[in-house]
């Protein structure tokens, strides 16, 4: 039984391989943030020089894995070429994130929000009391938002919410 069932799950990801087949010079896009463009395809690579970081949804163009190391792969973006992993490419776009009132937020914007809630401690509550009432408001908001998120969390996940 487990013969047959390995056998047609290798046929579907055999099948599926060539839907998903990229071509050299084809556009894939960086899907995580931060990405280092690197010299040489090694962990231990230092970035090429005068490269910065790329973003997430930075257009680049795929040259193909490393001969050596399939786990990079070269990729050229402007004038710069050099090595990612592979599992920071993506053959699509990823999905911005939508902002209240329905336009895109811009990635970058978006995780800096996250990161700026995560320090909303008793300090900057007292910050926000002493700059007005308007702001006070506004980081109550904040905080009676994570709480929120975090009991919706704690309601879908409640095994893994117990074991915190």
């Amino acid at each position: 039984m487990k013969r047959g069932y390995r056998a047609v799950l290798a046929a579907a990801l055999l099948s599926s391989g060539a839907a998903l087949a990229v071509k050299v010079d084809d556009t894939l896009y960086i899907k995580a943030k931060g990405v280092k463009v690197l010299a040489e395809a090694k962990a231990t690579a230092k970035p090429v020089k005068g490269a910065t970081e790329l973003a997430v949804g930075t257009a680049v163009i795929w040259k193909g894995p490393d001969a050596t190391d399939k786990q990079f792969h070269k990729i050229k973006v402007g004038n710069t070429e050099g090595f990612v992993l592979m599992s920071t490419l993506s053959p699509t776009k990823p999905a911005a994130e939508i902002e209240v009132s329905g336009k895109a937020m811009d990635t970058k914007t978006f995780a800096s929000s996250a990161a700026a809630t995560k320090g909303l401690t008793k300090a900057a509550l007292s910050y926000s009391e002493a700059s007005g009432p308007g702001m006070k408001v506004a980081a109550v908001q904040v905080i009676n938002a994570e709480e929120h998120s975090k009991n919706a969390w704690e309601a879908a996940n409640p095994a893994k919410a117990g074991a915190k």
